[in-house]
């Protein structure tokens, strides 16, 4: 039996032919530079993006050591005027 046969009898084992007429190029058919102004512009969002969550950062830590590193003259001054002198510490 030959291989042609066997293959046609099993044609779940046949090779893929290659379409008649149809050249093999060597490489892809475009030229990929509408893929690469999305990638940058998406590249750029992204920068813009966490410029925006550092300084958000920057801004929420700032708060947060301001108040867990205050003097404690401060403190005491900002409880004092928001009791109205009743709670002195």
């Amino acid at each position: 039996m030959t291989l042609k046969l066997a293959l046609r009898r099993m044609p779940a084992l046949a090779l893929p032919r290659r379409a008649a007429g149809r050249a093999r190029s060597a490489g892809p058919t475009s030229t990929l530079w509408g893929e690469s102004t999305f990638a940058q512009q998406a590249w750029d969002r992204s920068r813009a993006a966490s410029l925006r969550w550092a300084v958000a950062g920057a801004v929420v830590g700032g708060v947060i050591g301001g108040v867990a590193f205050a003097p404690a003259s401060w403190l005491a001054q900002a409880v004092a005027s928001a009791s109205g002198e009743r709670v002195l510490l």
